[in-house]
């Protein structure tokens, strides 16, 4: 009998998740397959996975080919640091410099990029990497930041979720694409 393939991201806020697992005895009944949300993202689409966490700008991308589990969300209400972005010089002079993505959320990329586009108006150029790469600027986990702000102090922080929150509550500000006949 073939045990369901179950995503599991080893972030603490992914804890519960687990916890319930533990707590219900469903461990030994399942496959547990651990990964990076993009990872887990990537399985879950290509039916490598039968149940699993997904990125929410994934879900939006793919909502019609997928099913969302009933009053279940790894999610908050308020600052939690969980995303950060750092970068070595202020974010106004961003427009047109390097800025890494970490490879391993595509909600930090979305979110980044939608950020720096719309409450900014800039329009870096962006590339993927590991968590540990160097560039202008990047977006990237806590732990990685606490490495990379003890090594560059002058590094500035922006957090996701604060930049998120107050963005999606004012009034939208949208740069005016270019014309076709242009």
């Amino acid at each position: 009998m073939l045990r369901p393939r179950v995503g599991h991201i080893q972030f603490i806020n992914c804890l519960p998740l687990y916890y319930g697992l533990v707590q219900n005895n469903v461990l030994l009944d399942v496959e547990l397959v651990k990964g990076t949300p993009t990872e887990l993202n990537k399985w879950l689409l290509e039916g490598k996975l039968d149940i699993s966490p997904i990125s929410s700008i994934e879900y939006c991308r793919n909502y019609k080919d997928l099913m969302l589990m009933p009053n279940l969300a790894v999610a908050a209400d308020g600052e939690v640091k969980s995303i950060l972005f750092i970068s070595k010089v202020p974010i106004e002079e961003m427009d047109g410099r390097l800025v890494a993505l970490s490879n391993t959320s595509a909600t930090s990329q979305a979110l980044t990029r939608i950020i720096l586009r719309d409450k900014y108006g800039l329009a870096p150029k962006y590339f993927m990497i590991f968590p540990s790469a160097w560039a202008n600027a990047r977006s990237c986990f806590p732990s990685r930041t606490q490495r990379a702000t003890s090594r560059t102090a002058h590094w500035r922080l922006m957090t996701g979720r604060g930049s998120w929150t107050s963005m999606a509550a004012a009034p939208r500000r949208h740069r005016q694409a270019p014309s076709a006949a242009a």
